[in-house]
């Protein structure tokens, strides 16, 4: 079946009454950005548009060509940095999924429980490397993860956490499929079956959303962050 790509204009129409506090989000991080680097986007502009915008674009497309729905499942963001893709959905989809979030960096731990607070969001935020988190095993309905790390990684060090039958939903750039090439070379690894939902990106290129389900590993996994930077 083939399905039309959602379009900035459907996301300003169909979120029209959340636009304010998404332009407030940006603000926020903007500020925070000057005295600490939590995005590699810089301006106003950007932040709002390639960073928050396109993290909301990125999975209405996945809804729309995986025929899924947020509500109500338990995500997981790795590495969310500023809080993207996952506090920009958690906001237009007004609290209706049950959010977590896993940071390393302390300080961007404190930047979103400022976010947090400030539009009283439904999220717990774990200052944590994602592998060292033992205590949500088999908890999620969705991992996700935008700017991270790659593919291989993310697997190596989140397997652990997702439900049986449930995906990952990353978002990645064109450089993709060069990722899973580097995956293919653990034998662990060699099961996994993708799919991808291509779509215009806000910066005028194109980008991915990645999926693809959990698989049977080793009961070992997750391995030391050491191990895991070898493979």
């Amino acid at each position: 079946m083939a399905y039309r790509e959602i379009t900035k204009k459907d996301l300003l129409k169909k979120y029209d009454l959340k636009i304010k506090e998404l332009k407030e989000y940006a603000q926020m991080i903007y500020d925070q950005n000057k005295v600490m680097n939590i995005t590699g986007f810089k301006t106003l502009k950007d932040i709002y548009e390639q960073g928050i915008l396109d993290s909301i674009l990125a999975f209405e497309n996945y809804v729309m060509q995986f025929d899924d729905r947020l509500e109500g499942k338990k995500i997981l963001d790795i590495g969310s940095g500023a809080g993207f893709p996952s506090i920009p959905l958690l906001i237009a989809l007004d609290n209706s999924f049950e959010l977590t979030i896993i940071e390393a960096q302390e300080k961007r731990c404190d930047f979103l429980n400022k976010v947090k607070e400030r539009f009283n969001l439904n999220v717990n935020i774990i200052n944590n490397r994602v592998e060292s988190v033992l205590n949500y095993k088999n908890y999620f309905d969705i991992i996700t993860a935008r700017a991270f790390a790659s593919i291989k990684v993310i697997c190596l060090s989140s397997m652990h956490l997702l439900k049986d039958n449930r995906k990952f939903v990353l978002l990645k750039g064109e450089n993709f499929k060069q990722e899973l090439l580097d995956l293919y070379s653990v034998n662990e690894l060699t099961s996994l079956s993708f799919e991808a939902a291509e779509y215009d990106n806000l910066a005028g290129g194109l980008s991915y959303v990645v999926v693809f389900d959990k698989i049977k590993v080793p009961k070992t996994w997750p391995l030391p962050w050491v191990k895991i930077s070898k493979m």
